[in-house]
């Protein structure tokens, strides 16, 4: 038998591409999920676990094992078969790193330069360091923590050692030149976080200072295999977490990462000092995120302002919310002052995203009055259309909209499908319209008001939901003359004589008090 054979027959496909994509069942021994190749909003990627093979409808691909993990690693079909035959426990002939003369990818260098800084972490003020900030021994090990020494060229010289040349140390960004063409090492006396892609590749590095200098933290540049909005850190441990929950956690820095990891809380990942970004979302549903959870250790004035700044595409996508850790600290050191629990309850509670909208917009106009309240549905309507089949952002908005404006939802849900949006635009909203979508409770005054507004314009009755409900008999009178004479003539005369009459009549002339 050969390797590959050995391999195929050891592995299980759909085993495999879980790891790399949230699947559910889709038929008789098919799984279908989103594709790992393409941003897309629905599933069009299969696996067919009797044949072992999938297929990408979006990107018109597919294959064996082998061609998947080629694909979505980005790697040939000699390192496909290597990473394969190590989780099969299948022995190929070894090939060597040192002496190699092939160019080596910028994995392979930055996965030398953790092995080296990992090496340096013994005895170093590092280990002292993330000793007193509680971290276990497995966590080190589990996170790849290291040191990177003083000096500007330990690094450079226990690379050019082992064959590893200064161009591919500055492809990886582990370099630095001057203006005189010098070169050195960027990362010096700094406690050494891997930056490790989804995958578990390892694609940069962030370094932290141990004393005053500046700055603080220093990151890895941009290369071809790392861009800071593209990457959160710790996803490739959290991810299996993220699959089985449908809920991540993103948090400020790594040490939160790696303290929550270590407490079992383990779906929590960091954005790499940027907001979250669409590729993040993206990212993030391919593992399966359905609710996502965003925690700060500052005031509610930046936990509104992160939630208002936060892109729509993330809104969209997930369930999301804000959460305050207690006593305005950074969860590593409140886990590490035993405050696990307090911080667990408030991971489950927070500032929901649609909360928030609503509670912005209510604050900026009066539910109160009918101008208020349609100026908050103007605010809130992109939003309160769903955008897919279950868009439990909307549904959820909806009925927090429906509570607070007291409105009937059948009538609201004729409205927003009614009001499906051209061009980026939907259609106002005038007083009979708020009036017949309020519920069956409406106040006398608004009542009175939509009385006042018939006789004025008897035409507005046209735009009168004839589901509508009201309890005022006058009301009800007015909307059946209105329909039977359209004109406030008639209506008056109608009246004449009543003493509703003088109430109906003022009102054509008396601009109304705000409420």
């Amino acid at each position: 038998m050969s390797a590959k054979d050995d391999i195929r027959s050891r592995l299980d496909l759909k085993e495999i591409i879980a790891e790399y994509v949230a699947l559910k069942p889709s038929g008789a021994n098919k799984w279908k999920g989103l594709s790992p190749f393409t941003k897309e909003k629905t599933p069009s990627f299969y696996v067919d676990t009797s044949k072992q093979l999938w297929y990408c409808f979006s990107t018109k691909q597919g294959g064996d094992l082998f061609g998947f993990i080629e694909k979505v690693e980005n790697i040939g079909f000699r390192e496909a078969l290597e990473k394969l035959a190590t989780r099969a426990g299948v022995t190929l002939e070894e090939r060597g790193f040192q002496g190699d003369n092939k160019r080596r990818d910028l994995f392979e260098v930055n996965t030398f330069a953790a092995s080296y800084f990992k090496a340096q972490l013994p005895n170093s003020p590092a280990l002292e360091y993330l000793t007193r900030r509680g971290v276990s021994t497995s966590s080190l090990e589990r996170f790849g923590l290291g040191w990177a020494p003083a000096g500007f060229d330990g690094l450079l010289k226990y690379a050019k050692a082992r064959a590893v040349s200064e161009r591919e140390l500055l492809e990886a960004g582990l370099l630095s030149e001057n203006e005189n063409g010098r070169v050195y090492d960027r990362f010096r006396e700094r406690v050494m976080f891997p930056i490790h892609d989804y995958l578990g590749r390892v694609i940069a590095f962030g370094g932290r200072v141990l004393d005053d200098s500046k700055p603080k933290y220093l990151n890895s540049p941009e290369t071809e295999v790392f861009k800071k909005g593209e990457t959160l850190y710790g996803l490739e441990t959290a991810r299996k977490s993220i699959q089985e929950s449908g809920e991540a956690v993103v948090v400020e820095g790594y040490m939160d990462v790696i303290m929550m990891h270590q407490h079992g809380l383990s779906g929590a990942v960091a954005s790499l000092g940027t907001a979250l970004t669409q590729e993040h979302a993206h990212l993030l549903a391919r593992q399966g995120t359905r609710r996502l959870g965003l925690l700060f250790d500052n005031d509610a004035a930046g936990q509104r302002a992160t939630l208002s700044g936060l892109d729509q595409e993330i809104g969209r996508m997930f369930a999301v919310r804000t959460v305050l850790a207690p006593g305005g600290k950074d969860a590593a050191d409140i886990l590490l002052a035993g405050g696990q629990p307090d911080l667990e309850t408030a991971l489950a509670g927070g500032l929901s995203e649609v909360e928030f909208r609503l509670n912005a917009a209510t604050e900026k106009y009066d539910p109160r009055t009918l101008d208020g309240k349609r100026a908050i549905l103007q605010m809130l309507l992109p939003r309160l259309r769903p955008r897919e089949v279950f868009d439990s952002v909307a549904i959820d908005l909806q009925r927090l909209v429906i509570d607070r404006l007291e409105l009937e939802p059948k009538l609201l849900d004729q409205f927003l499908n009614q009001n499906r949006p051209k061009n980026g635009t939907g259609r106002g909203l005038d007083d009979i319209q708020m009036q017949g979508m309020g519920r069956s409770r409406s106040s006398g005054a608004d009542e009175m008001r939509l009385a006042k507004l018939l006789v004025q314009n008897p035409a507005l009755i046209a735009k009168l939901d004839g589901e509508a409900t009201f309890e005022s008999p006058l009301v009800l009178e007015v909307i059946k003359v209105a329909r039977q004479e359209c004109s406030s003539e008639a209506i008056m005369e109608h009246f004449r004589g009543r003493p509703e009459a003088s109430a109906l009549f003022e009102g054509m002339f008396v601009p109304e008090r705000p409420h």
